[in-house]
């Protein structure tokens, strides 16, 4: 948030409002968050199927939907939540000390 106090002046200056800002924060954060979450997911999936099929030729590999599903699931949240209160100081900045900051 620090970084980009700049931004959020400019943009608070322009008319944005806190809630918009606070949206915009917590959208990115999101994206980041399921990019991350799924990318890391499908790359974890891919190389224990390829320990498993070079170690054992005729094991079929399991693929467990509902503990992966609940720990996507429970992993958002608890990053979801932790940007909520950056993403509320941030909406809360004026803009007139957003823009003076270096």
């Amino acid at each position: 948030m620090i970084e980009r106090r700049q931004l959020i002046g400019m943009l608070r200056a322009l008319g944005f409002s806190r809630p918009l800002i606070m949206r915009s924060f917590l959208l990115e954060s999101s994206f980041i968050i399921l990019a991350s979450m799924l990318i890391g997911t499908a790359l974890a999936l891919w190389v224990a199927f390829q320990i498993i099929s070079s170690t054992y030729s005729n094991l079929q590999f399991p693929l467990p939907l509902l503990p992966i599903a609940a720990i996507l699931i429970g992993s958002y949240l608890i990053a979801f939540l932790t940007t909520i209160v950056p993403a509320r100081s941030a909406s809360r900045i004026q803009p007139a000390e957003a823009l003076r900051y270096e």
